[in-house]
């Protein structure tokens, strides 16, 4: 089959020797799909380096004219890779103007550069593992047509413990896509120390701004904070219309930290049982899934 009839191509990426990469891109002309397993430094740098070439080698736009979509997932030995990198490589963005991104990883955190102009055209954006507050508001202030925005952070990545800049915390970077974000997923997985990237709510505060949100998933905790019993309708996005609570299950809990938690999500359960009653049925859908994330990404 040639290249040119691909529309979806998923590399290994120490797989592949660097040269037949750089073919393999500059050829597959119909590409829509790229997915990026990494499993160590040595075979990434290698693909980044051919997308590099590739990039090189196409002066007149983008190499791939019909990209859509980037997955890039980092599934290593945690022993390989666990420093923070670029969430996307800036020869990556020269491969087309994909409006799809996802980015896995384990360990370790997302930061991207300064100049991140690119994102403007993305519309869905999905980051699971560690970023800072900061560099979430620096993408939602440049992602004009975001729409769909997923965060999800992982056991094992790394973030900062301290709290963020001054107007830069988590909730101003989901308010200044307010008028764009229909789909929000976000969660912490029992990350109880990064909820400091929101500033002093320490929760979601920002949804009723969120105008345009029309389905979201999330941590009860992150709904109902350290006062369940104070939240109302009022709490929640206006046109919201699907609504997915994830309970914060910890593996291996401290001893100091597991009453309190309990205690939390039990008075948690309780609100959120309280406010059925006033939601609209024929509004609102309620739903239940098991988690589709690897079981890898959620404990250590």
């Amino acid at each position: 089959m040639s290249t040119r009839n691909l529309v979806e191509i998923w590399v290994i990426i120490n797989s592949l020797s660097e040269r037949l990469l750089v073919v393999l891109l500059c050829l597959s002309v119909n590409l829509e799909l790229l997915l990026i397993c990494v499993r160590d430094n040595r075979g990434y740098n290698a693909f980044c380096r051919a997308t590099r070439r590739a990039a090189g080698s196409n002066v007149v736009g983008p190499i791939l004219t019909r990209f859509s979509t980037l997955h890039i997932r980092k599934t290593p030995d945690p022993e390989i890779i666990e420093e923070s990198d670029e969430a996307v490589p800036r020869y990556f963005v020269h491969l087309g103007d994909f409006t799809r991104l996802h980015v896995w990883r384990i360990r370790g955190s997302h930061e991207f550069r300064k100049d991140i102009t690119w994102v403007g055209r993305l519309r869905e954006l999905q980051l699971v593992g560690g970023v800072a507050a900061k560099e979430l508001f620096q993408v939602c202030q440049n992602a004009v047509q975001l729409e769909n925005l997923s965060l999800i952070f992982t056991r094992g990545s790394t973030f900062p413990r301290g709290n963020p800049p001054d107007g830069q915390d988590l909730n101003s970077a989901l308010v200044a896509r307010a008028t764009t974000l229909r789909v929000l997923e976000f969660r912490i997985c029992g990350n109880f120390s990064y909820q400091r990237q929101f500033g002093d709510s320490r929760s979601l505060n920002c949804l009723p701004q969120l105008v345009e949100l029309e389905q979201l998933t999330t941590d009860m905790l992150l709904i109902f904070g350290r006062n369940p019993g104070s939240v109302t309708l009022s709490n929640f996005p206006p046109r919201l219309k699907s609504l997915n609570l994830v309970e914060a299950w910890s593996p291996n809990p401290g001893p100091h930290i597991m009453p309190r938690s309990a205690e939390i999500e039990r008075d948690a359960v309780e609100a959120l049982l309280n406010l059925f009653t006033s939601f609209n049925p024929n509004r609102l859908l309620f739903s239940h899934e098991t988690d589709p994330l690897p079981l890898t990404y959620l404990q250590d």
